[in-house]
């Protein structure tokens, strides 16, 4: 991480593209995790954010990396027991290229506290 400037003054996409430099994407998420799990103002944040960003930008592929961080907040293990799923299975889910049926989205994102609705299209 680039030391010339102050972390708390980095915004989280400034943090995520210094930190990725420096460690595997994965590692980023598992780490970021463990802080989601010990913070529920951040994790609560975190969820509204990647919504937001969903809502902005309809990319469904980052919304399913995105949960993966919130699996491992609890665990993929937990969530596979809570869903009915194999952890492989999960993990191919949650994939930036999978094409998951809105069933399962809606039954996965729905056990981390994201609620999938349909609204009408103004």
């Amino acid at each position: 991480m680039k030391k010339n400037k102050d972390i708390n003054e980095m915004t989280f996409e400034e943090i995520k593209a210094e930190w990725l430099c420096e460690i595997s994407k994965d590692d980023y998420d598992t780490m970021y995790a463990k802080i989601l799990a010990k913070n529920p103002k951040e994790l609560t944040a975190y969820k509204k954010y990647i919504v937001s960003e969903y809502n902005k930008t309809g990319d469904v592929g980052v919304f399913l990396e995105e949960l993966k961080i919130l699996a491992k907040v609890e665990s993929i293990t937990e969530l596979s027991k809570k869903v009915n799923m194999k952890r492989p299975n999960i993990y191919q889910f949650l994939s930036k290229d999978s094409n998951p049926s809105f069933k399962n989205l809606k039954n996965i994102a729905g056990n981390l506290g994201i609620d999938v609705k349909f609204a009408v299209a103004s």
